[in-house]
Formats: C-alpha cells, sequence, structure tokens
C-alpha cells in the first residue's frame, strides 16, 4: 500500500494535531485542578482566619470583663471613690466611667484609680459631678 506524498502530509499533520490538541488538554486540565486547589487552600485559610478571629475576640471579651472587676473592685476599695453611683465598662482595654459622683476630686480620682489599674489602657471618664446627694 502506497501513500501519496499528499496524504502522508494530511496524516502527518492530523496526528501532529492530536498530540498537541492532547497536551493543550492536559495542561488546561491541570490548570483547572491547580485552580481548584487554590481556592480550597484560600477557602481553608479563611476559615481559620474566622476561628482565630473568633478566639480572640472572645479572649478580648474576657480580659475586658476581668479588667472592669478589677476596677470596680478598686474603685470600692478607694476612700474617695468607695460610696459613688459609679458604672464601668471596659473596651478592648480601656475603660469608660459612668454615672455620678459628689465632688470634682471623686471624679479624678476615679479615672486615677482606673488608670493604676493593671492591663487597662486608657481611661474615658464621662462621670458626672452632681450636688451631695441625700443621705
Amino acid at each position: 500500500m502506497k501513500v501519496s506524498s499528499k496524504t502522508g502530509s494530511v496524516i502527518a499533520a492530523a496526528a501532529l494535531a492530536l498530540a498537541f490538541g492532547g497536551v493543550a488538554m492536559a495542561q488546561s486540565a491541570s490548570s483547572d485542578f491547580s485552580t481548584a486547589g487554590q481556592e480550597t487552600k484560600s477557602a481553608g485559610t479563611s476559615a481559620g482566619h474566622a476561628v482565630v478571629n473568633a478566639a480572640k475576640g472572645t479572649a478580648t471579651a474576657t480580659e475586658d470583663s476581668t479588667l472592669t472587676g478589677k476596677v470596680k473592685w478598686n474603685l470600692h476599695e478607694d476612700k474617695v471613690t468607695k460610696d459613688q453611683d459609679i458604672h464601668v465598662k471596659t473596651i478592648a482595654g480601656v475603660v469608660h466611667l459612668y454615672g455620678s459622683v459628689n465632688t470634682e476630686e471623686a471624679a479624678r480620682e476615679a479615672t486615677r484609680v482606673a488608670e493604676r489599674t493593671s492591663g487597662v489602657k486608657g481611661v474615658h471618664n464621662n462621670l458626672h459631678v452632681t450636688s451631695a446627694r441625700a443621705e
């Protein structure tokens, strides 16, 4: 069986097209799998970050509650602030003082007491000074 040179060229071209097409398809599939792998890794990383951030949020809330308790205790133990109407809230280590006190000295002392409490990053004094309270 004799194959003409024209037919031979067509067959050779078809064989090359199949060979290169297969390589191109393999590369495309490999690229798709690689992309899918990267997306899966990214999703896993995002989920991991969410867990870490949730844990940090819980830790911060716990630290804030602990600081609030320490500041309240210290205010109760201080002779100037002991019987004042002072409310304490802590957000990310910053203490916020609310309520009313009967002197400017008590308001200043409340700030000093909170600032001296270990772990406090800052103090916002929102206390109102009122006239002496009825006994």
